[in-house]
């Protein structure tokens, strides 16, 4: 069966509706922004950035929106890391949303609560912009460190000692995935266009990095040891 997930692009772009309904459907949030909360709209702007479908000016009203109204304290972590990630699906340069949700994601409280797959939606997209912050880069570093020296590799969700679960309408909670190895290689790739190591670089964002990739190198060499054969990848590492 077909996914929205799935990587055939053109074959997911059959699952959504013509670019008239995304037209007017662009027309009508742009009317309601102020009545949509952080969270809802991020998955209204996935859905046109998965089906292909770009509107500069809805794009751009979106991102002036969110700086403009201070909304972006009260998305989630998933939230805060699609919108960007959105934006940079999409193509579209919007610096002061990316600075302003930087800004939100280094704070320690906030730092502490991101999952994996929220560094991994938040650095592809500052990489994919091309979009330099060094305090949000060195605390993604630090931060993906936390995360990977605390997991044993044979479970595939995390340590809710360490990270809190994800809570459901019906208040059940399920922990959030752990990394794998081939996550840690989008990451791995994505951090390469920031050329970090390079001389301007101070030695403390520097010796951070050092230790991420030491860490990333570390729990690679665990997860080949210990993970179960269906959390791997074909290729993803060499045994």
């Amino acid at each position: 069966a077909k996914s929205f997930f799935q990587g055939n692009g053109d074959a997911t772009r059959a699952m959504f509706a013509d670019d008239d309904f995304f037209r007017e459907a662009a027309k009508l949030l742009g009317k309601r922004l102020r009545k949509m909360h952080f969270i809802n709209l991020t998955y209204f702007v996935w859905t046109f950035c998965r089906a292909g479908v770009v509107f500069p000016d809805f794009m751009q009203q979106v991102g002036d929106h969110l700086c403009n109204t201070g909304q972006l304290p009260t998305g989630d972590r998933c939230s805060l890391a699609t919108m960007v990630w959105n934006f940079s699906k999409c193509g579209m340069r919007h610096d002061r949303l990316f600075e302003l949700t930087a800004a939100e994601l280094v704070r320690p409280n906030r730092l502490r609560s991101l999952a994996p797959r929220n560094y991994q939606n938040s650095i592809i997209a500052f990489s994919r912009m091309g979009h330099w912050h060094e305090k949000y880069v060195d605390a993604m570093a630090r931060g993906v460190v936390r995360l990977l020296d605390a997991h044993d590799p044979r479970f595939p969700k995390t340590d809710t000692s360490v990270l809190f679960s994800y809570t459901c309408k019906d208040g059940s909670e399920v922990p959030a995935d752990c990394f794998r190895i081939s996550s840690l290689t989008v990451i791995l790739r994505s951090l390469q266009a920031f050329r970090l190591g390079d001389a301007s670089h101070p030695d403390e964002l520097c010796r951070n990095f050092a230790r991420c990739f030491a860490s990333m190198a570390a729990y690679a060499r665990r997860s080949v040891a210990r993970s179960p054969a269906w959390m791997r990848e074909p290729g993803d590492a060499c045994d």
